[in-house]
């Protein structure tokens, strides 16, 4: 059997391999364009142009650009890591349960009954009788649906850990974001809108900007995973 399902496993996890390089593209994608954002607004805090409130919201907009990129290196490392124990642990144990024919491996568990009746025969005729359980549990067709139904389920609940992991990682720093965007929103609120409502308005303009795409990010990662 595993000899049989040795090229479909491979596919397997080739494919998933696949969906999870295609989430941290998404992922990545999504923070470089709240950054593109973020560092369009900061353009040159030095410039002779500028004027004391341009270059303060520059200069804040540069903080938030380093912050994102502080946050982005976390998410990604995140990421590859939980991406790491799925395969390295998760998906590993799971390839052993389904192939593997030891007793504590699915197929040992579904023959656990058929083993303790083939042991129970005894006297004239018996070898034949322990084979004729054995193979006739082996060739059975509720063996090989049980086996699949087991296999199916085991991995929704290792893609379900692993959908919790990935999760917590991103949403945890979109959270942390969030925060940030509100503190920068916070500080420009107390500025003197009388004294320059346009300033007012351009941070508010910037961080709205931002703000949605920080909103997408979680948005991707709950549709993808």
């Amino acid at each position: 059997m595993k000899d049989d399902m040795s090229t479909v496993w491979d596919s397997f996890e080739h494919d998933l391999q696949a969906h999870l390089d295609q989430l941290k593209q998404l992922v990545l994608e999504a923070f470089t364009k709240v950054l593109t954002i973020a560092l369009a607004t900061a353009g040159d805090a030095n410039a002779p142009t500028a004027s004391t409130d341009n270059t303060t919201q520059r200069s804040a907009m540069r903080i938030l650009a380093a912050t994102l990129l502080h946050r982005a290196d976390i998410v990604l490392h995140g990421l590859e890591k939980a991406q790491d124990t799925f395969f390295s642990s998760s998906l590993s144990s799971l390839h052993t349960d389904i192939f593997s024919s030891v007793r504590t491996a699915f197929i040992g568990k579904l023959m656990e009954t058929t083993y303790h009746a083939a042991n129970m025969e005894y006297g004239a005729g018996s070898d034949r009788r322990r084979k004729d359980l054995i193979t006739g549990r082996i060739s059975s067709r509720s063996l090989f649906n049980s086996h699949r139904q087991d296999s199916k389920e085991r991995f929704r609940q290792l893609a379900a850990e692993l959908q919790v992991k990935v999760r917590q990682v991103v949403y945890q720093q979109v959270e942390l974001l969030e925060a940030d965007l509100q503190t920068l929103r916070d500080e420009n609120a107390v500025l003197d809108s009388e004294r320059d409502p346009e300033f007012r308005r351009r941070v508010e303009l910037e961080i709205g900007l931002v703000n949605g795409e920080v909103e997408r990010l979680g948005r991707v990662v709950g549709r993808v995973v």
